[in-house]
């Protein structure tokens, strides 16, 4: 089924509709379930609904679907920049690959990781050894990269995926760095955890919710590297990448639902005070339906006129929601860049990039590099052009490794907190937020059901995002008698 594609925003963020276009008051359509959203929780619901016997209608305000499945495509090839790994245990997405045709394939591996610490550099086994390395006691042992999953498995591991719910481990529910130096760590090594950390800041992020986060991932064993990817007991089994980038798939989904799937319709009212619901978007059009299931961020949900309005920990959880910054920068590899420093390809580093991700291609060698920058890090490349974010990270590249200098070409970038239709890379529970509403977050508001990774529980990844549409699914599909 062909997907409308219809005007995307402007640099300015303000919907790039003419005004003259827009009809006064547009026939209303019908459908049974309006999915607001079509990443992968929004088209999971309207699969199953769709295939439960509902008449189905997905919104999509971007101009095209995926969510944060985006790929971004170049003359050089094409770049994940949102989720990749497909886990071994992923089986509401390994299913949706098999049922609409999307091939997966092995992920590609990474080089390893040298260091650019407090002014110095070396190589990654030289870490523990380096008077750069100011952390203290044991924790000196440990990579940087590793230094975050190592002590909350020390000191906070959950005995459950589904523990987070405990009342008893509510105590938790504190700032992240409030957390770690009530376990005794230095000051260096709660310093070098907020690089590597996928949070906004530490100060920001309830240490329960990181407990949940990284609980969820116990069973994911290795990455397609090779490495673990935390200390939690390894798993077993393959890990995948979607065959010609991670938005092949709800591209697949939205072409063979068998329901419209309409982009570059951002919704701006959604109004239950009837007998139903009406659905009302930017261009003029309407939707009359039985339910609504949102599968959009809070950030974009916010911006939608709700009646009746939400109140008390429902309308908390959505104007008080915190996304974490991400940004990504491409760069190819024009020449053997570590030959010249005999360090290893990957970089991690308390400057301004973060951590550089060295890929190889299927011949083995080092191919591009992902410049990845997550939370407040964001901030100053975001305040910037995109040309003039992208010259930043590169001289910051060449002044923390100078042997890189004439050795890389930028590809391209992508800023998910410049993205207004979702404000960041990842939903963060804040300190408290767990205890107050972090099970409540999933929870119906009238006829408006929620999907999203938002209101995951213990999957991990694409599958989370997967499962809370199926959640979500059959709750409206138990409400409209189809379950």
């Amino acid at each position: 089924m062909a997907i409308t594609r219809r005007t995307m925003l402007g640099q300015s963020g303000l919907f790039a509709l003419s005004l003259a276009a827009v009809p006064a008051r547009a026939a209303v359509e019908k459908c049974d379930v309006v999915v607001i959203g079509a990443g992968l929780a929004g088209l999971n619901a309207a699969t199953i609904l769709t295939d439960l016997g509902a008449k189905v209608m997905v919104l999509e305000a971007q101009d095209k679907p995926g969510g944060r499945l985006h790929t971004l495509r170049t003359a050089d090839g094409y770049f994940d920049c949102g989720a990749t790994t497909i886990g071994p245990e992923y089986g509401r997405v390994r299913g949706l690959a098999e049922r609409f045709g999307v091939a997966l394939v092995p992920p590609h591996r990474r080089g390893g990781m040298a260091w650019a610490i407090n002014g110095a550099s070396g190589a990654g086994g030289d870490w523990a050894q380096s008077p750069a390395n100011r952390t203290v006691g044991d924790e000196r042992a440990i990579a940087i990269a590793q230094l975050e999953v190592a002590m909350i498995n020390r000191f906070g591991k959950l005995p459950a995926p589904d523990a987070w719910r405990d009342p008893a481990y509510a105590r938790w529910d504190i700032p992240l760095d409030r957390f770690y130096r009530e376990c005794g760590l230095s000051e260096e090594a709660i310093r070098l955890i907020g690089i590597t950390s996928n949070c906004e800041t530490l100060e920001t992020t309830s240490a329960l919710f990181q407990m949940k986060e990284l609980q969820s991932i116990a069973s994911w064993g290795k990455q397609g590297g090779g490495q673990k990817n935390s200390v939690y007991e390894a798993g077993t089994g393959d890990f995948h990448y979607i065959a010609g980038g991670s938005d092949t798939l709800p591209e697949a989904v939205a072409q063979g639902l068998g329901a419209p799937v309409r982009c570059g319709v951002p919704v701006t009212a959604i109004d239950m005070t009837g007998t139903g619901c009406e659905v009302t978007c930017a261009d003029g059009s309407r939707i009359a339906c039985a339910y609504v299931v949102s599968a959009v961020p809070l950030t974009a949900l916010s911006r939608i006129a709700i009646s009746p309005h939400p109140t008390g920990l429902r309308a908390e959880s959505i104007d008080d929601a915190l996304y974490m910054g991400t940004s990504h920068f491409f760069f190819a590899v024009t020449a053997p860049y570590w030959e010249r420093d005999g360090l290893e390809p990957g970089l991690i580093t308390d400057g301004a990039i973060e951590r550089v991700f060295a890929n190889k291609g299927e011949s083995g060698a080092v191919e591009w590099l992902d410049v990845w920058i997550n939370g407040a890090g964001t901030l100053p490349f975001d305040a910037l052009s995109p040309d003039k974010a992208a010259e930043l990270a590169m001289a910051e590249l060449v002044r923390v490794r100078p042997a890189m200098a004439g050795a890389i070409r930028p590809l391209g970038q992508h800023s998910w907190r410049r993205n207004p239709f979702v404000g960041g890379n990842k939903h963060i529970f804040r300190p408290g937020q767990v205890s107050r509403f972090g099970a409540a977050i999933a929870e119906p508001w009238h006829r408006l059901h929620f999907a999203g990774e938002h209101t995951r529980d213990v999957e991990p990844g694409m599958d989370a995002a997967a499962a809370t549409g199926e959640r979500a699914a059959l709750e409206v599909a138990e409400r409209l008698g189809k379950a």
